[in-house]
């Protein structure tokens, strides 16, 4: 149920806001009674400077509250966006390093072959090498070592070489063994030193990549945590911004009586917004929304603001007589003007009939669009109990957070910030969609 505000514009800021008559601004036949209005005036308290001030001020609060959680969903979306990133490089360096891993297994086998053959070299010149000091132990230069010695190195065994020969050859086989297990003993020990810095070094560094990856992915995921909490504070930011909204819509009007320099601004520039484009031609209608269409309107019924507000009054042409009734209209049948769904009705006439209800006209388009999602044009909603049939204001948005309405008796056509239009606000058409 809507305030209305009998006595003109000046009655908005005298004594007469010590009364207010509640009376809706649903419209039905010509001569009916406003919807939902009772048979005798309610009165209600009048709204004051400071309450609206303060209600404000709560306002713009929720709306800081918001807008700043926005702008740290939107870091910390960048955020994850980078770390992301961050992860998949740290996964392809650890999938490389993998690779690098795997090569050096093959090079190990390879080095434990190598081990294996130097370990077998190393036995052989060490079993000759104790076959050798065994010899010279048990036989020293006796000439059976010299005989020994003859047999095993001679060409022939018929060959028989002279004592000095005999002990040259032996101490030289005896040079060439040791020399040999020497050898032998060096390649052993290099292949084994091989064995540990091949692939001890690489695993340690697969080991460390790892962990990098593990520890990137563990961070995406806290960062993706942070969002979804983010998310759902700004979910209750947003309740608490509709508390907010509701509970300075109560005062309606009372931002203007708080603030008239503000709402003669307002109007002031929407007016010149309207005379600007006066001049426009009339756009083509394609047969359905357009944002040129939605523009139109809204210049279309920018150009009535100051317009008297007239219960039942307005229609396709223009502003008409209103309907004397109850409920704060027992004048209006000797103005001239519009009422809420008068003026919906007279903006979107060149393009879309509709009906003077403002109920009805809630059904003239398939698409409702958020608040956040509003253009020029469309219809805005305000109802009791949250129902279509309990629709009772319809505005038109003209952009900006803002609204150009016909409030109620007794005010005039202007232009309203949409979050202190009302309570109960309900929802937004697109004609012709």
């Amino acid at each position: 149920m809507r305030i209305n505000r009998p006595g003109g514009a000046a009655a908005l800021v005298g004594a007469a806001l010590a009364t207010v008559i509640a009376a809706a601004c649903l419209v039905g036949p010509a001569g009916a009674a406003p919807s939902g209005a009772s048979s005798s005036s309610s009165p209600a308290p009048a709204p004051t400077p400071s309450s609206a001030v303060q209600a404000r001020k709560q306002k713009a609060a929720a709306d800081k509250a918001l807008a700043d959680l926005n702008q740290r969903i939107e870091l910390e979306t960048a955020q994850v966006h980078d770390l992301s990133a961050a992860a998949d490089r740290a996964r392809e360096r650890y999938v490389a390093q993998v690779l690098v891993q795997r090569d050096a297994a093959r090079q190990e086998r390879a080095a434990i072959a190598a081990q294996q053959r130097a370990q077998a070299d190393y036995e052989a010149a060490r079993h000759k090498f104790v076959q050798m000091i065994t010899y010279s132990f048990q036989y020293g230069d006796s000439p059976a070592t010299h005989e020994a010695a003859a047999l095993f190195t001679a060409m022939r065994p018929s060959e028989v070489l002279s004592t000095l020969q005999l002990a040259q050859i032996v101490d030289q086989n005896q040079t060439v063994v040791v020399d040999r297990m020497t050898t032998a003993l060096a390649r052993k020990k290099a292949a084994e030193q091989s064995r540990r810095d091949t692939l001890a070094q690489e695993r340690r560094t697969t080991s460390r990549l790892a962990a990098d990856q593990r520890d990137a992915e563990q961070t995406v995921v806290a960062a993706q945590r942070a969002l979804v909490t983010l998310r759902q504070d700004i979910a209750t930011a947003k309740k608490s911004q509709l508390s907010a909204v509701i509970a300075l819509s109560q005062f309606l009007g009372g931002w203007s009586m708080a603030d008239p320099a503000h709402a003669a601004a307002l109007n002031a520039r929407y007016r010149k917004i309207a005379a600007q484009a006066a001049s426009a031609p009339l756009p083509k209608n394609p047969g359905h929304w357009t944002p040129a269409l939605g523009r139109y309107v809204a210049n279309r019924a920018l150009a009535w603001i100051g317009t008297p507000y007239a219960w039942a009054g307005g229609n396709a042409a223009g502003p008409t007589r209103g309907v004397c009734a109850g409920g704060g209209a027992q004048n209006d049948c000797k103005i001239v003007g519009f009422d809420c769904s008068g003026l919906a009705l007279y903006g979107w006439a060149p393009f879309q009939a509709m009906q003077h209800l403002a109920s009805a006209q809630y059904g003239v388009g398939t698409v409702h669009p958020a608040i956040d999602a509003l253009q020029p044009g469309d219809l805005v909603f305000w109802s009791n109990g949250r129902s279509v049939p309990g629709i009772h204001h319809v505005a038109i948005y003209v952009g900006d957070g803002n609204v150009v309405q016909a409030p109620q008796s007794g005010d005039i056509v202007r232009i309203t910030p949409l979050g202190s239009v009302d309570a109960g606000y309900f929802g937004a058409t697109r004609p012709m969609t």
